[in-house]
C-alpha cells in the first residue's frame, strides 16, 4: 500500500472514531442531562461549576444556620414571654399586697407565690434550646447562664453566624437583660422578703424596681424580634442567591434538553456522513492498489 492510499485509511478511521465520540458524547448528555460530566468535556465550564458549587454549599450552609437560629430565637421569646408574665403576675400581687387593709397573714401566703415565681423566672432564664445549648448564655452556650442566686454568670457576647458572603449577624439575646439596672431575681427575692416581714415599704420599694424590670424583660423581647426579623430578610436574599446560582451551575454543567437533541441528531448524521465517507476511501484505496 502507497503512503497516500495508507493516509486515506487513516484519515477515514479518524473521522469515524471523532464522529462516534461526539455522537456517544451527546447520547450520554441527552440521556443523563449533564452536559460536562468531566474537565475534558469542557475544561472552562467545568472549572466554572466547580466554583458556582462550592458558592451553592455556603449558601446552603448559610440556610441551615439561619433556620437554626431563628429555631433557637423562637425558643428565646418563649422565655421572656414567660419571665414577662411572671412578673407581671408579681406586680398585681405586690399592688394588692401594698394597701394597709391586708394583713401579715394574707402577705404571707402571697410571699409563696412569689417564692415560686421567682423560681420559674430562674428555670427559664437558664432554659436550654432544643439543640440542648442555653439560650441565654451568649457564646458561652454550654455554661449554665445565672447561678443559684440569679446572677448572670454566661457571656454579654453573642453567637454570630454567616447571613451572606462576608456578612454575620449577631443570633442569640443575652440574659444580661435581667441583670440590668435591676437584678430580676434579687428584685423577686425583695419582694418576697417584703411580704414575709409584712414591711409596706419594702413592698412598695420592691414595685418600682418590678416596674424597671418588667421594661428590661420586655425590651428583651423586643430585641429577639429584631434578630428573628433580620434573620427573616436574610434567609429571603440568601434563597434569591442560591436559585441564582442554581440556574448559573445548570447553564454550565447541564444539558438543555431541546439542545442535547439536536446535538445528538446531528452527531448521528455526521456519524453515518463519516462511515460512508471511509467507505469510499476504502473501495478508493482497495482501487488503486487492484
Amino acid at each position: 500500500m502507497r503512503v497516500t492510499e495508507w493516509r486515506l485509511m487513516e484519515n477515514a478511521q479518524r473521522g469515524v472514531g471523532n464522529a462516534r465520540n461526539r455522537a456517544a458524547q451527546a447520547g450520554e448528555a441527552m440521556s443523563s442531562g449533564v452536559r460536562v460530566s468531566r474537565p475534558s468535556d469542557d475544561p472552562v465550564s467545568w472549572a466554572e461549576g466547580a466554583r458556582t458549587r462550592a458558592r451553592l454549599a455556603v449558601a446552603r450552609g448559610q440556610k441551615s444556620a439561619i433556620r437554626t437560629s431563628m429555631e433557637n430565637l423562637a425558643e428565646t421569646e418563649l422565655v421572656f414571654s414567660s419571665i414577662g408574665s411572671a412578673l407581671s403576675r408579681s406586680f398585681v400581687l405586690a399592688t394588692q399586697l401594698a394597701n394597709g387593709t391586708n394583713d401579715a397573714d394574707s402577705r404571707n401566703l402571697a410571699a409563696a407565690e412569689i417564692e415560686d415565681l421567682r423560681d420559674g423566672i430562674l428555670g427559664a432564664a437558664n432554659s436550654r434550646s432544643a439543640r440542648g445549648e442555653y439560650l441565654l448564655a451568649g457564646v458561652s452556650s454550654l455554661t449554665q447562664p445565672f447561678d443559684a442566686a440569679g446572677n448572670f454568670v454566661g457571656s454579654t457576647l453573642g453567637r454570630a453566624v454567616q447571613i451572606r458572603e462576608g456578612q454575620d449577624l449577631n443570633v442569640t439575646v443575652e440574659g444580661d437583660h435581667l441583670d440590668a439596672a435591676v437584678n430580676v431575681i434579687s428584685v423577686m427575692d425583695a419582694l418576697a422578703d417584703g411580704l414575709r416581714t409584712n414591711d409596706q415599704d419594702a413592698i412598695r420599694s420592691a414595685m418600682d424596681s418590678l416596674h424597671v424590670a418588667i421594661g428590661q424583660t420586655a425590651g428583651a423581647q423586643s430585641e429577639v424580634g429584631r434578630r428573628v426579623s433580620a434573620l427573616q430578610l436574610a434567609d429571603q436574599d440568601r434563597e434569591s442567591v442560591e436559585i441564582s446560582l442554581m440556574e448559573t451551575y445548570a447553564s454550565l454543567i447541564e444539558a438543555e434538553p431541546i439542545a442535547a437533541a439536536s446535538e445528538l441528531a446531528e452527531s448521528q448524521i455526521a456519524l453515518e456522513g463519516a462511515r460512508a465517507v471511509a467507505e469510499r476511501l476504502v473501495q478508493i484505496a482497495a482501487g488503486s492498489l487492484g
